[in-house]
Formats: structure tokens, C-alpha cells, sequence
């Protein structure tokens, strides 16, 4: 063993045999000296900036994983004080973090929503179990922003409003098992009750029955979301383009199309809707 080896040993036995004692001396030396120490590395800094950065880099880049660790200790004992000051921090630089933020959502939309994507997928049962949660606990709220949204859309959108409303109208008829010949019903399906009736369950896959309405949703094949005008929320309301879709891959589908459920002849008849995809 070389002599700076064997100091090296006396050392870190020296260090191990006095750890909690070398600690309470340096943080006394610490306190004791604070203004005097910040003065120098702060002139030190400023006097070596160039040299100062490339070793915080290779610092950073050698000790990822040992930063984050002590990152996530130090959080994790401290959450009400760092809660504290990122609150004061804010409300005293609300406007600079506002400008700041919109420019690096501007600057980064690409790697934001893939980053968001990756998450979604890592935590899917995780956002699937707070997000329900957060439902139960504020149902009365979300029913009531809900609604508050929804009379506002139809009081300033008359394409909503007729989608809407139809939806409803058609809807509606259906629970009741009947509508007349002179009804608007029958001016927006376009056919008898007899005859719609026989159009869905023509198309019920096993499982499905009229009883069971509820379980599964009356669902357009074309989307109401791609009409722009009210002539064409007509149009894509004829009975024709309706199918029963279950509950789960209805509200899965939302406003997507799926190309391999519509029927040829629905191809060829709304093709301008599907033009717009």
C-alpha cells in the first residue's frame, strides 16, 4: 500500500468513527460563516462561470440518479414549505410565469404531447381511478357546469342546437315505442317507426335487444360532428345512418369514424362527410 493509500484508509476510518461529529462541526462552521461563504462562491461563480458550468453540467450528468433520489428525499420531507413558497412565488411573479409559460407551450407543443401521451399510458389505471374519484366527489358541480355550458352552446350555436335537439327528439320517441306519420320524427328519419325499428335490430350483434336499450346507444355511423350546417345535421340523421353500438364502444368511438362499420351504400351516400376526415 502506497502512502496516500494508507492516509486515504486513516481517513475514511477517521470520517466513519466521526461521521455525526464532523457533521455538527461543519454545520456549526456552516451558520457561523453563512454571509462570508455565499460572498466567495457567489465571487467565485461570477470570476468562473465558463469553468463553473461545465463542471455543474458533468456533475449533473454523472449524478442523475443520485439528484433525483435526494430530490424526491427532500420533497418528500418538506411538501407544506415548498407548497408555501411556490404559492408566494407565484402571486408575486403571476404575469412573468404566465408569459413564460405560454412561450414554452409554444415552443415545445411536440414533445409536450408526446411526453403527456408516454404518461397516459404508464398510469392509465391510475388517471382512470382519480379521474373517478374526482367525478363522485364533485358530481353536483360537474352537472352543473355541464348544463350551464350546454345551454350557452345552444343559445350561441344553431348547428348544435338542431343536433341537439334532434338527438333528443329521436331519442325520446324511441322510449316512447311510437311516433306518427305527421310527426317531426318521422321528417327526420325519414322512414315509419316499424320500419327504423327494423333497421336497428337487423344490425344487433348478440347480446342486444330493444329491452336492453341503455346497455347499448343509438349511434350515427357518420358522426353529427361533421355537419356545418343544419341542412346537414338533417341529412345525417336519416335512419339509414343509424346502427346500436354498445354503451363502452360508443362512448370509446365519441366522434371517430369507423370506416368498417358503415355500409357501401353509406359510403357512397355521404361521402362529402367522409371527405373531411
Amino acid at each position: 500500500m502506497t502512502k496516500e493509500e494508507k492516509r486515504n484508509a486513516i481517513n475514511k476510518k477517521y470520517y466513519e468513527k466521526n461521521k455525526e461529529k464532523i457533521a455538527a462541526r461543519n454545520k456549526k462552521y456552516y451558520e457561523k460563516n453563512k454571509e462570508k461563504r455565499n460572498a466567495y462562491l457567489k465571487s467565485y461563480r461570477e470570476a468562473n462561470r465558463e469553468k463553473a458550468a461545465v463542471y455543474a453540467k458533468v456533475y449533473r450528468e454523472d449524478n442523475k440518479e443520485k439528484r433525483a433520489a435526494n430530490a424526491k428525499v427532500y420533497r418528500e420531507a418538506n411538501k407544506e414549505e415548498i407548497a408555501a413558497k411556490a404559492k408566494v412565488h407565484y402571486k408575486a411573479n403571476k404575469e412573468e410565469i404566465a408569459v413564460y409559460a405560454k412561450v414554452y407551450r409554444e415552443d415545445n407543443k411536440e414533445k409536450r404531447a408526446a411526453n403527456a401521451k408516454v404518461y397516459r399510458e404508464a398510469n392509465k389505471e391510475k388517471l382512470k381511478a382519480k379521474a373517478k374519484a374526482y367525478n363522485e366527489d364533485n358530481k353536483e358541480e360537474i352537472r352543473a357546469n355541464q348544463n350551464k355550458i350546454e345551454r350557452n352552446r345552444r343559445r350561441t350555436d344553431p348547428v348544435y342546437k338542431m343536433k341537439s335537439s334532434i338527438r333528443s327528439n329521436v331519442l325520446q320517441s324511441f322510449k316512447r315505442k311510437g311516433f306518427t306519420k305527421d310527426s317531426r320524427t318521422f321528417e327526420i328519419l325519414g322512414c315509419d317507426y316499424d320500419t327504423f325499428i327494423k333497421h336497428i335490430t337487423d344490425k344487433f350483434t348478440d347480446g342486444m335487444s330493444l329491452e336492453s336499450h341503455g346497455e347499448w346507444h343509438l349511434d350515427h355511423q357518420i358522426p353529427l360532428a361533421l355537419a356545418e350546417t343544419e341542412e346537414e345535421v338533417v341529412e345525417l340523421c336519416h335512419y339509414t345512418n343509424y346502427q346500436p353500438l354498445w354503451a363502452k364502444d360508443n362512448l370509446e368511438k365519441n366522434d371517430k369514424v369507423r370506416l368498417e362499420n358503415i355500409s357501401f351504400t353509406n359510403k357512397v351516400k355521404y361521402i362529402k362527410f367522409l371527405n373531411r376526415i
